[in-house]
């Protein structure tokens, strides 16, 4: 192999290490966000022994769904409110897909 493949090889192989060291570091502020958002789910729950626990309530939202609500905001509201639990809402709700690109 000519030196100066072997230098385009070696370039192509230090280009994806930059890439890779990219998504690794992507990923660690993430997982770092994450661990921030479950320790204040944590820190909110009543510690063991102290009062009445209830079960923590998780839903998924489907964002494309609601994005086809009727136009009378009054009455997409209470669709809304209906389907996340009317006067008992969830503790989290976990989103599916954004709407960015509508």
């Amino acid at each position: 192999m000519a030196l100066e493949d072997r230098r385009q090889v070696v370039n192509a192989l230090a280009e994806d290490l930059r890439e890779l060291d990219k998504v690794l570091r992507d990923w660690q502020a993430q997982r770092g966000e994450l661990k921030s958002a479950l320790q204040r789910l944590i820190d909110v729950l009543p510690a063991e022994g102290q009062g009445k626990t209830t079960p923590l309530v998780v839903m998924t939202l489907n964002l494309q769904y609601f994005a086809s609500y009727p136009a009378d905001q009054e009455q997409a509201l209470g669709k809304l409110k209906q389907a996340l639990g009317g006067p008992n809402p969830p503790d989290v709700i976990c989103v599916q897909e954004g709407l960015a690109s509508r």
